[in-house]
């Protein structure tokens, strides 16, 4: 598996990526109604088009197709991340992880958080996260909880000063 900044061009198969796990993977948690509202099945490309200018997120290919996708901003916070409903527990995640972490290091970032699913939840738990505040998000008024989490990084380039 190989991690490489997306191009607009890999737009329509992310978000695909991230539609069919929210409907197949996230369904576990949240109501049909909520999944919907999160991931419509109608997707607004443009919409996603002019937020991947802006967050430049990472992909994440295996034998040339996208398994799983994550934005990271110079602030610590990372966005989406995502990985291929097919591809759960495959390590992918992990993979995304350790990059996030090089990225803060690098970045001499203290730390780094998300808002994170009722699913992923034991996933960023087991990298270290702890959750800050429960969290609710409103969309087309249908209320959705999720979890504010944070990691600190040990910056151990710090000492290269």
């Amino acid at each position: 598996m190989n991690i490489e900044t997306a191009t607009l061009n890999d737009t329509k198969e992310i978000v695909k990526l991230f539609t069919n796990t929210i409907h197949k993977i996230n369904i576990q948690n949240y109501t049909q109604k909520q999944i919907e509202v999160w991931a419509p099945i109608k997707i607004d490309y443009e919409k996603w088009e002019k937020r991947f200018k802006k967050t430049n997120p990472y992909i994440i290919k295996k034998n040339n197709k996208i398994v799983g996708f994550f934005e990271f901003e110079t602030n610590g916070h990372i966005g989406c991340f995502y990985v291929h409903h097919n591809y759960q527990r495959q390590g992918v995640g992990n993979i995304m992880i350790s990059k996030i972490i090089d990225l803060a290091e690098e970045q001499r970032l203290d730390d780094i958080f998300a808002e994170v699913s009722i699913t992923a939840k034991p996933f960023f738990e087991q990298n270290l996260f702890i959750t800050q505040n429960n969290n609710i998000v409103t969309i087309d008024n249908v209320e959705l909880v999720n979890y504010i989490m944070i990691r600190q990084i040990s910056n151990k380039h710090r000492s290269e000063i």
